[in-house]
């Protein structure tokens, strides 16, 4: 585990009067295992509790002197700090439900002592809010600390190399490339998600979804691969019209992504997704008119979509007269 002492958990809530921590062990266990290792991902999490049992266990009080001294740390141990803190606080929201009741010989009882007055309901359920949302906030800063390591073009530090590797393997990666929205940061300019990553990592179902299924059948499945691959495409010289493409195709997106987030307010979801078809045949007469001057990539991927053959006039007729095997159905009515 990433925490193996009382003054570990005092760090982030002070008001804990354990003398040892052995009654919150099964909590610490299973907030890292249900709620910090999969954000790590399985071989992060591993590479951190080794860390952790070489480098801070034996001498827990010089790791917290540090920390109240302020002092220059490692990235691991960066690192560490964010988890426990989150780790913690969701310890502490397991625990508080659990730890108010005492179950004994004459069956189920609210635990009370002489030195301290029993809290309220109220005062519980405010107490656990607050730590579920201090270790929602803890996860979304390591996630953010995560990324700002990742994004940096600074390969000096094996130790930030190692830790991104290690990330990269997690379902909670930053980074999608195969999606037209693919990070938290690039959502939160078209749809206020609080920028929160965590938010972000749940919404990826949805917006896949939306990207597979309600974009690619109207501008074509080569059409949105090339405009998901443009942020990281090395093409010399890529058309002047692919930026505008991709920033409609974002909106028409977010507002699709929008209206689903808004299912229980039929007013905001139909007003979410007018706006997202609207936007659709924007770009759609965008892409009819213009097209003649679009270049490279964007001009081959452009030639399998849907749109292509309306903008060049092209339409295969609805019904060919005298074709064989042609059959008419008339009503009795106009026999």
């Amino acid at each position: 585990m990433l925490i193996s002492s009382i003054d570990e958990l005092r760090i982030f809530s002070p008001s804990i009067a354990l003398d040892e921590i052995d009654s919150m062990i099964g909590f610490v266990n299973s907030s890292e295992q249900d709620f910090l290792q999969e954000k790590l991902g399985i071989e992060l999490y591993a590479a951190l509790q080794k860390y952790y049992n070489r480098h801070v266990k034996i001498d827990i009080y010089a790791y917290l002197s540090a920390i109240r001294m302020g002092d220059e740390r490692s990235l691991f141990m960066q690192l560490l700090f964010l988890c426990q803190r989150a780790v913690a606080f969701d310890a502490l929201a397991r625990s508080i439900g659990i730890q108010a009741v005492s179950v004994n010989g004459a069956g189920v009882n609210v635990a009370a002592t002489d030195d301290y007055k029993t809290a309220s309901s109220e005062l519980i359920s405010d107490f656990k809010k607050t730590c579920v949302r201090e270790a929602h906030s803890a996860i979304n800063g390591l996630l953010c600390l995560l990324e700002v390591w990742s994004q940096s073009t600074d390969q000096s530090s094996k130790e930030k190399t190692e830790i991104c590797e290690l990330w990269r393997k997690s379902k909670y990666f930053y980074l999608v490339k195969s999606l037209i929205i693919p990070s938290a940061v690039v959502l939160q300019d078209y749809l206020n998600i609080y920028e929160s990553r965590e938010k972000f990592i749940q919404l990826l179902p949805e917006l896949r979804y939306i990207q597979e299924d309600i974009v690619s059948p109207v501008f074509g499945e080569d059409l949105i691969e090339y405009l998901a691959e443009l942020p990281w495409s090395r093409e010399v010289d890529p058309s002047p019209h692919s930026a505008r493409i991709l920033h409609f195709t974002r909106k028409i997106i977010a507002k699709y992504l929008e209206s689903r987030l808004n299912k229980g307010s039929n007013e905001k979801a139909d007003l979410a997704r007018n706006e997202a078809i609207k936007l659709t045949s924007r770009l759609s007469d965008y892409l009819k008119v213009h097209n003649k001057s679009f270049s490279g990539k964007l001009a081959d991927s452009f030639k399998h979509s849907p749109l292509h053959d309306a903008a060049s006039g092209v339409v295969a007729p609805r019904y060919e007269n005298n074709a064989e095997n042609s059959v008419i159905f008339v009503t009795p009515g106009l026999v």
